[in-house]
């Protein structure tokens, strides 16, 4: 219920800004321009508006009349420049998708709360996004949790537990609006759930093989992509529940990404290269990709569409992990440590992780293999600290006595004030950097 709430009110915002920032005709005579948290929600959304990003019927995809010219204008007449209009939209973001100021952010020295999250390994974890508070994570145990961001600090366990997969939980994600929890098994199915009554809505069967890797449309709740170890790429009608177009793949993909603005898909490798796939020409049922790039010398582990949707964040077996710029095809930034072995779970030779660039991609977090959560700082000058290495890295760890086990996920929540990380041991941590 507190997720259905969410997502009407970033619609009523949606509506509210949209009629603030754009006459009905969508002429230049009444145009008014857009404030900043208008301009904000531009910026986070690679310029499309929120209303654009919930789908809602009058976008600009959508509209029939008036060009963006008349909803589109700088700060008030144009008179603040440029400076102005970026200012606005820091602060539009900050304060619609309730981020915290980055300049109050730090890395912390511990996790405010650690919790034994499932009974073996974990395998992925996932925030709500644009904006939510809940977390959920996936293990070898055959379930997924639920947690709420708000609460957990308090010592308060799962919110729910999402049951019914056979075998283990190998990835997990939110659609776009908040409402549903979708989950790829080894059972060789994809499970989604219902958040406000924790039941299933549906079981989508139609692999060969495990179910490696689940990626949802990141404005169409309706849409879902997975791959498999049966090489072949779905993409999921998730209002009926079938597989509106199967593609087969001429070497096995690993692990997927969707692009930011929902367009293009992503795909990884054993061999470590990375294919894109225009979705378009998928759901058509065009099977070639229309890109292809040898990315890293081993097999991709993870792939992450950033915030700004220019960029690829890419992990791999050989201890690396890259900034793969979607238009060109090429590698923008490779972040390594010194210390840093890429931490995987999965099948001999086709391990896979999660790893996270935050939301003002200010900072990109992995799993290592000796129990440390790997933090890059990407606004630091990628030739600060020792050669190589793309940049100064932190290394959290939590404070046991016991071995630690490799960190296999990370993701950043909506506000960009926590980072969730997950081990091989079951353990899910959650670390502050708002100073909790």
């Amino acid at each position: 219920a507190a997720d259905r709430e969410m997502a009407t009110l970033l619609k009523q915002r949606a509506i509210s800004e949209a009629a603030g920032g754009c006459t009905a005709e969508g002429g230049d005579a009444g145009a008014r321009p857009l404030s900043g948290a208008a301009l904000g929600l531009k910026a986070a959304f690679g310029g499309r508006s929120l209303r654009d990003v919930l789908g809602l019927q009058g976008s600009s995809q959508s509209r029939g009349r008036g060009g963006s010219a008349g909803c589109v204008t700088g700060g008030a007449g144009g008179a603040g420049g440029a400076g102005g209009q970026q200012a606005g939209a820091a602060a539009g973001i900050e304060q619609l998708l309730g981020r915290a100021p980055e300049a109050q952010l730090t890395l912390p020295e511990a996790p405010y709360r650690t919790v034994a999250a499932h009974k073996g390994a974990c395998c992925s974890v996932a925030t709500q996004a644009p904006a939510g508070h809940l977390a959920a994570s996936c293990g070898t145990d055959h379930v997924v949790q639920m947690w709420d961001m708000h609460l957990v600090g308090t010592g308060s366990g799962p919110s729910n537990t999402l049951r019914g997969m056979t075998a283990a939980v190998n990835d997990v994600a939110f659609t776009s609006d908040g409402v549903h929890v979708i989950a790829a098994g080894t059972d060789k199915s994809l499970y989604l759930w219902d958040l406000s009554t924790g039941q299933t809505r549906h079981i989508l069967t139609g692999h060969g093989g495990p179910v490696g890797s689940v990626a949802v449309h990141p404005t169409d709740p309706r849409l879902a992509m997975s791959c498999g170890e049966d090489r072949a790429l779905k993409l999921w009608d998730l209002s009926r529940g079938f597989c509106a177009r199967s593609i087969p793949c001429t070497k096995m993909p690993n692990v997927l990404a969707c692009s930011r603005e929902g367009s293009v898909l992503a795909t990884g490798h054993l061999d470590g290269s990375v294919c894109l796939w225009d979705v378009r020409q998928c759901q058509k049922g065009d099977s070639a990709p229309i890109a292809k790039c040898q990315v890293h010398a081993q097999l991709v582990t993870s792939l992450v569409a950033t915030y700004s949707d220019g960029l690829l964040l890419t992990a791999s077996k050989d201890n690396s992990l890259a900034l793969l710029d979607f238009r060109t095809m090429s590698t923008v930034r490779q972040l390594r440590a010194p210390t840093f072995t890429t931490g995987t779970v999965g099948s001999l030779g086709k391990g896979r992780c999660k790893a996270a660039a935050s939301p003002t991609e200010k900072y990109v977090a992995a799993g290592g293999d000796d129990g440390g959560l790997y933090v890059w700082d990407l606004h630091q000058d990628p030739a600060a600290g020792q050669k190589g290495m793309g940049g100064p890295c932190t290394i959290l760890r939590q404070k046991i006595q016991k071995r630690a086990e490799p960190v296999i996920a990370a993701s950043w929540s909506a506000d960009g004030a926590t980072v969730i990380s997950a081990d091989k041991a079951g353990i899910v941590s959650f670390w502050s950097l708002a100073g909790l």
